[in-house]
């Protein structure tokens, strides 16, 4: 399973042009507050420029029911994560694959219950990444997150689940944690953007 994750951070850049986004996307823009409608255009421009560097093009990024981002048209998997001004997305050809991205150092983990023995050594933004981002890959709830558990090895993270073993792969961006959760020996590949590569991604191969 090949992935790409893109990553890139829009703060000072002006909200983005709505018109390289499908008809479907727009409609998940209507009736948002503006803060929102910015972070959902941005997440599908990236996930566009995500697409088109795993397959050579894009299609409409829209929504499961459970509120996931799905892709319209093809084979591939998607999953996207905001932090700010900081969005980041992965699209690979299979999943399970999910990605997090949060602020390094901030605070202590949202939910200390949830953290994993022998984890504690690891930042607990960094532990709460990854479990993030394996709950996306599962396509599972936050609200299970006890579920996930870090566990730390020899230059590795990996979640343990029910289902199975996750691989947490993470970078280090601009003082924020981005990870990709997905199958062991699926190392995903990380592409770190300015925002006007990315919009000359989409509009060069548009």
């Amino acid at each position: 399973m090949r992935s790409v994750a893109v990553t890139a951070c829009w703060t000072g850049c002006p909200d983005p042009p709505e018109d390289l986004l499908a008809p479907g996307e727009l409609a998940l823009l209507q009736g948002l507050p503006a803060w929102r409608r910015r972070e959902t255009a941005l997440g599908r421009i990236t996930a566009h420029a995500s697409l088109r560097l795993l397959h050579g093009r894009a299609w409409s990024v829209l929504r499961d029911p459970s509120g996931a981002p799905r892709v319209v048209g093809a084979r591939a998997v998607v999953s996207i994560a905001h932090c700010g001004d900081v969005v980041t997305a992965v699209a690979g050809t299979a999943g399970p694959l999910g990605v997090d991205v949060e602020r390094a150092g901030s605070g202590p983990h949202p939910l200390p219950r949830c953290r994993a023995p022998g984890a504690e050594h690891l930042d607990p933004m960094l532990e709460f990444a990854c479990q993030e981002a394996a709950v996306k890959a599962y396509g599972d709830s936050v609200w299970r997150l006890e579920r996930y558990r870090v566990r730390p090895g020899r230059g590795r993270l990996d979640v343990l689940h029910e289902e199975g073993v996750l691989r947490a792969w993470p970078h280090l961006y601009a003082g924020h944690f981005v990870v990709v959760a997905a199958r062991p020996g699926s190392r995903p590949e990380h592409r770190a953007l300015e925002p006007r590569e990315v919009l000359a991604l989409e509009g060069a191969l548009r």
